[in-house]
Formats: C-alpha cells, structure tokens, sequence
C-alpha cells in the first residue's frame, strides 16, 4: 500500500469513526427516550405520540447538528494551523472523525449509567405541565459522572486532533496543539451549557 493510499484509508477510517459515533447517539436519543416515557405512569397515549414524534425531529436536528460540528472542528483544525505542508481539508475531515472515537469507545459505559439513571426513576404524567417541569429538571443536571466522562473524552478528542493533525499537515506538534485547545474548550463550553 503506497503512502497515498495508507492515507486515503486512514482518512475513510475517520469518516466512518465519525458516522458510527452519529448512529450510536441517534439510537441511544431514541431508546433513552422511549425508556423515558416507560418510567412515566398514567400518560395519555396521545401524548407520548406527540413526544416521540417530536423526539424524531431532534434526532434529524441533531444529525445535522453533528455534521456542522464535525465540519467546524475541520474548519478550526485545518485553518488553525495554516493548512500544513502537505496537508489537506479532506486530511482534516478525516482526523477530525478520529476524534470521535473517545466518544465510540466511552459510548456503552454511558449508555449504561445513563439507562441506569432512568430506570430508577418515576414520574406521574397525569399532569403534563409537571411532567415536563419533571423532564426539564433532569435534563439542566449535571452529575459528576457525566463531568468526569465528558472531560474524559474531550482531553482524548484534543490528543487525537493535536497529534493526527501534526502528522497530516507535517507541522509540529506545538502549533497543532492551539486550535486543537480552542475546540476541546469549545465542547466542554457546550457540554456545560446544554
């Protein structure tokens, strides 16, 4: 296999990390859901068919969501370091999918905990309007698991863009480094805020 092509699979290799990460959290949104409303007594069935409905459309949001946020960290990566040597966008399409792969990897254990999480809960859906005050206050907690895996992933994520970008666009790691800070701060900024 010639350098060219080594680098081509490596690249496909990226791409497919990145569309198995968007299939694990799409299925998961709509089981983690669905599990939801199994834990909520008295509901209107009119009214999970509604939710999940409107679950359906976050999941379409959220695909497209992702694919923006794969593109953007591309974006930062390849014009941060000032596109390399030899390095192209596509190269950075392909490192930027790599990093998903801590999401990948840590994606079972936090299916787990959160199935877990769910599972030992209950809710009374005769009334609406506190269920979904009920849904709202779980969704604003931030628990120390979920603190722990995020930074987790995003310390790994950084490694992965810094070091796979270094050798894509042949530039030292140093200056590989500084965009790949500024998009593992972006994500805990928006692990924190959403």
């Amino acid at each position: 296999m010639t350098s060219r092509n080594a680098r081509d699979a490596v690249r496909r290799r990226g791409i497919g990390v990145f569309v198995l990460h968007v299939v694990l959290e799409s299925v998961w949104l709509y089981l983690g859901v669905r599990l939801l409303f199994d834990q909520v007594r008295n509901l209107d069935p009119r009214l999970e068919r509604e939710a999940v409905s409107i679950v359906t459309g976050a999941i379409v949001i959220g695909v497209g969501a992702l694919i923006v946020a794969w593109f953007v960290v591309a974006v930062i990566m390849h014009v941060g370091c000032g596109g390399g040597k030899r390095g192209t966008f596509t190269d950075a399409f392909g490192v930027a999918g790599w990093a998903y792969a801590p999401e990948v990897v840590l994606f079972l254990p936090s299916a787990i905990y959160g199935w877990w999480e769910i599972r030992h809960r209950s809710f009374d859906g005769s009334d609406p309007e506190r269920l979904v005050a009920e849904f709202d206050a779980i969704a604003s907690q931030t628990d120390l698991a979920a603190v722990l895996i995020a930074l987790a992933t995003t310390l790994w994520s950084v490694y992965i863009l810094t070091y796979g970008i270094a050798e894509t666009h042949d530039i030292p790691v140093d200056r590989a480094a500084t965009p790949a800070v500024v998009v593992g701060l972006g994500s805990i900024l928006f692990f924190l805020i959403n």
